[in-house]
């Protein structure tokens, strides 16, 4: 047993000698935004968005014998309100939570791709045959599983940042595409 551990340590200090961290960054921001969506089958925007989220990046550069390697990760908590503008037989109000890993390339995320898991939820209003009246408005509320995906481009100081993104939301209930301008807050550089 003794003999095995002995081994087992030797191999993880052979592994770590031969790559070195040279240099490690890390970038916290606060971003928010506002912008349009369209749902599934429709093919006109519908209402607006409104998201918030919480960002985290860390940008390592590896020595691994003679070369070296940028290896970067980022993590986003997003939230969005989607608030659907039709008329009273089409109108809906919906929400999604979100966590989302992704890489970028640049400080804090100048371009960036990110995928994760989530809930979206809400309500929305359908035209219906109803019983005792030939059409009539009937609310469906859901919640469902949910995969939210993001891309953007920003363009940043140390501090503040603006930029925009692509935002989709794919779920089996109401998946949404949209678009929104952000702002950025925080450590960016």
């Amino acid at each position: 047993m003794i003999r095995f551990r002995l081994i087992f340590i030797l191999l993880l200090l052979s592994l770590t000698s031969f790559s070195q961290v040279i240099e490690e960054n890390r970038y916290t921001w606060l971003r928010g935004g506002i912008g349009g969506f369209k749902e599934q089958n429709i093919n006109k925007l519908r209402g607006g968005i409104f998201n918030l989220s919480v960002n985290y990046l860390t940008d390592k550069y590896i020595q691994k014998e003679e070369s070296i390697r940028a290896v970067n990760h980022l993590w986003e908590i997003r939230g969005d309100l989607h608030i659907n503008s039709g008329d009273e037989h089409t109108m809906g109000l919906y929400y999604d939570l979100g966590l989302l890993y992704g890489k970028s390339a640049g400080d804090a995320g100048k371009i960036y791709i990110c995928a994760g898991l989530g809930v979206m939820g809400g309500w929305y209003n359908v035209m219906e045959s109803v019983p005792y009246k030939f059409f009539g408005t009937v609310k469906h509320e859901f919640s469902v599983l949910n995969i939210p995906i993001e891309t953007g481009f920003n363009v940043n100081s140390e501090k503040f940042g603006i930029g925009i993104s692509g935002i989709a939301n794919i779920n089996k209930t109401m998946s949404t595409l949209g678009i929104t301008l952000h702002i950025q807050l925080g450590r960016l550089r």
